[in-house]
């Protein structure tokens, strides 16, 4: 059994994850193909430049799903 991630990533943190360029992952957020990031950040977060957060174990689901495209 595996336990869900439940860190948060800013949208650089995805970007490199992903392999995809912030902005195409802004893109298909708008497109409704990539998961919206979740609405309120965390306090215990020391990014200073990503102002959207997402959880890594949506991101990493996403990527799963993606490769049953």
């Amino acid at each position: 059994m595996t336990t869900a991630d439940h860190r948060y990533l800013g949208l650089s943190e995805v970007a490199e994850l992903t392999g995809e360029d912030p902005k195409t992952l802004l893109r298909w957020m708008d497109e409704g193909r990539f998961p919206t990031p979740e609405v309120i950040p965390p306090d215990d977060l020391d990014e200073e430049d990503d102002t959207s957060f997402w959880l890594r174990s949506r991101v990493e689901a996403w990527l799963r799903e993606r490769r049953d495209w």
